[in-house]
């Protein structure tokens, strides 16, 4: 572990995701994230999912209450999982959540730092996925892409689901937060609320310039929502902004938004200005790579 790590960002970080374990999964009722979530759904099923063998194995790299886990395990009946997180409250909600759906026998679940993961573990997953803002409050993002990299089989993907910096400027302008949205632009950090951690937010290049570096190849680049963006009620674990309300309150515009966003993501030139960045690397046998 790097000299510099810091434990009591650590410890805020834990406090910041224990205080909010019990009631995390509110997000899947607020509109917004329904929206975000099928879009990362769907590109998911398409890029990754259905190309991996029958019986993938799997991690959930900061995966707390287990939600994208869960979805998975119900969707392809073969895979395995393992859960690894930081806050062991986020991962007790995990184990209820899949016992109580019939899949706790296809998931296990480590805590520990993601820095340290290649030590808990042994390689040879075929997906490694890190969701949100995972790679945002870890301390080194470049290290845990590194140290996931190496769980990987030969041909397996790692993707990553991160805040952009862009967004997180234009947030922080529109809530009149000037120096934060100074930071974001200029820093690659910032925070959308007082409340919340210092985090890493990041641009297209800097993600993709982060894979290449540890040795994966860059397959896929894109990024959603695109076409809205989330209020400050969405920072929350409750409630809808209501200019989100009012523009997703009905199924057929929920609809007519979702297919507008997933024909925009098809354009990679998009990705700047959208809400979180999706990426999918590959890991390449060393004599490929040679």
């Amino acid at each position: 572990m790097d000299k510099r790590y810091n434990l009591d960002y650590e410890a805020m970080v834990i406090k910041y995701f224990d205080a909010k374990a019990t009631e995390y999964d509110l997000v899947e009722e607020q509109v917004y994230w329904r929206l975000s979530d099928r879009l990362l759904w769907t590109v998911l099923i398409e890029q990754v999912l259905d190309c991996l063998p029958a019986n993938f194995r799997f991690i959930d790299a900061g995966g707390g209450t287990g939600r994208w886990t869960i979805k998975i395990l119900q969707a392809y009946p073969h895979a395995q999982a393992l859960i690894y997180d930081l806050s062991m409250s986020m991962t007790e909600q995990a184990l209820e959540s899949a016992q109580k759906l019939g899949v706790s026998d296809r998931q296990k679940i480590c805590n520990g730092r993601l820095e340290n993961i290649d030590e808990a573990l042994d390689p040879g997953f075929d997906l490694i996925f890190n969701f949100h803002n995972v790679l945002g409050f870890v301390q080194s993002p470049h290290l845990v892409v590194t140290q996931l990299k190496t769980l990987l089989r030969d041909d397996g993907v790692l993707v990553s689901f991160v805040p952009n910096s862009y967004h997180a400027t234009f947030f922080n302008i529109m809530r009149g937060r000037l120096d934060e949205a100074r930071r974001a632009l200029m820093q690659n950090r910032s925070r959308f609320t007082e409340d919340m951690p210092d985090m890493h937010f990041f641009t297209p290049t800097a993600i993709a310039k982060m894979y290449r570096d540890t040795g994966l190849i860059v397959e896929h680049l894109t990024g959603f929502p695109n076409l809205i963006y989330p209020g400050y009620q969405e920072t929350q674990l409750r409630g809808s902004s209501s200019g989100i309300q009012n523009v997703l309150g009905t199924q057929e515009a929920f609809d007519d938004i979702y297919e507008m966003e997933y024909q925009a993501q098809k354009d990679g030139a998009i990705v700047a200005r959208s809400n979180n960045i999706f990426i999918v690397g590959r890991k390449l046998a060393q004599s490929v790579k040679s």
